[in-house]
């Protein structure tokens, strides 16, 4: 999809949608074929997929602790 596709559908200016692509092909999130004057990118599905599993964790551990804390803190409150 080249910039101006994106920007029609996401309804932003140019500059920002470029923006946005900069910062996602710096993640690695997108790469870019160009082809004349044009710049078709695409999503990069195996960052992507990595970087959903390092979120999954991330959410994972979040609401184990956060379970845990809970059931402390119920526990304390319990015991008073």
């Amino acid at each position: 999809m080249c910039v101006g596709d994106l920007v029609k559908k996401l309804n932003l200016p140019q500059p920002k949608v470029s923006m946005m692509l900069k910062e996602l092909r710096d993640l690695k999130l997108v790469s870019v074929v160009e082809l004349g004057k044009r710049r078709f990118y695409s999503i990069n599905r195996e960052i992507l997929n990595n970087y959903l599993i390092d979120i999954k964790k991330m959410l994972s551990d979040f609401e184990t602790n956060s379970l845990n804390e809970i059931i402390v803190r119920r526990k304390v409150s319990l015991s008073n």
